[in-house]
């Protein structure tokens, strides 16, 4: 059986070292023809990273030390729902393969795998992908790797970049990756931080405040917060052009503050710029 699962994954990645094809090894893991470079599968998921690179790299034993699974997979925050209502009014109804970048757990795979014929769920931290594949559907398929260099020999419909990019130490090069895996007609969706209020060094430090996040683990966490200047850039950049925006209100983290005053700062479209904590967006090929 293993013998079977190790052949699927050759179809569809390639070595992120040296780019060559798969094959499988005697111990049933993936070996590169290539480089030679032998890639673990651990409870049916391929760990497409060096073994000297998950032995040494911090940023990955920090992620997977960092790891608490939710007491509930259905326990969804009001952030998620907001997201997950975002795809649905924006993405196509159905798509053939979405690749979920730095997917974790699946929370927007399950959803989306309900209409796609494939969703490939990819991210660091090998507890998050084996507690989604306990509950993952046939047409999930789960990957441990680095968004920034993973490879594939398929181009994709769709890619999620949900609450990612903040968390790696380069982002342009994952946009540039995300662009070089995407259908010619296919579409990106992130989720990204971003602040516009002026003299940032202050914000963010009052932003981290707000959220009520422990200074010390965000400055781990998110390495990078941008303005949606820079963020504009950075995907121009990149060779994407943005097809459709939304802001999300700073306003949001007040419990006390109403709805409807959000609402009603987010009719002026300056105001709506001003007190973003994030934005998604939906990006395709310039």
């Amino acid at each position: 059986m293993e013998n079977v699962v190790s052949k699927e994954f050759t179809e569809i990645l390639m070595c992120p070292q040296c780019k060559s094809d798969l094959e499988v090894s005697e111990k049933g893991n993936l070996l590169c023809k290539g480089c030679h470079e032998e890639y673990e599968i651990i409870k049916d998921i391929p760990v497409m990273l060096p073994a000297s690179v998950r032995r040494t790299n911090e940023f990955i034993q920090f992620y997977n030390k960092l790891y608490r699974p939710n007491s509930s997979r259905d326990n969804v925050s009001r952030e998620r729902k907001t997201t997950l209502s975002y795809l649905r009014k924006n993405l196509p109804s159905v798509s053939k393969v979405v690749l979920d970048m730095g997917g974790g757990e699946g929370v927007y795979a399950r959803e989306l795998a309900k209409q796609a014929e494939k969703v490939i769920v990819v991210d660091l931290s090998l507890p998050r992908l084996i507690r989604l594949s306990q509950a993952k559907g046939g047409n999930i398929v789960t990957i441990c790797g680095d968004i920034q260099t993973l490879l594939l020999k398929i181009r994709v419909d769709v890619i999620l970049g949900i609450a990612v990019l903040e968390h790696i130490p380069n982002p342009k090069q994952a946009l540039i990756n995300f662009k070089s895996l995407l259908k010619d007609e296919g579409k990106v969706c992130l989720y990204v931080p971003v602040l516009n209020l002026p003299f940032p060094k202050m914000t963010v430090f009052l932003y981290r405040r707000l959220r009520r996040f422990n200074v010390k683990q965000i400055e781990k966490q998110h390495l990078r917060i941008w303005s949606t200047k820079g963020l504009m850039a950075d995907l121009d950049g990149a060779g994407f052009a943005v097809e459709n925006k939304e802001f999300t209100s700073i306003l949001t983290e007040f419990r006390r503050i109403p709805s409807s005053l959000v609402s009603f700062c987010q009719k002026f479209g300056f105001m709506d710029k001003l007190l973003a904590q994030g934005m998604h967006l939906i990006c395709v090929h310039k």
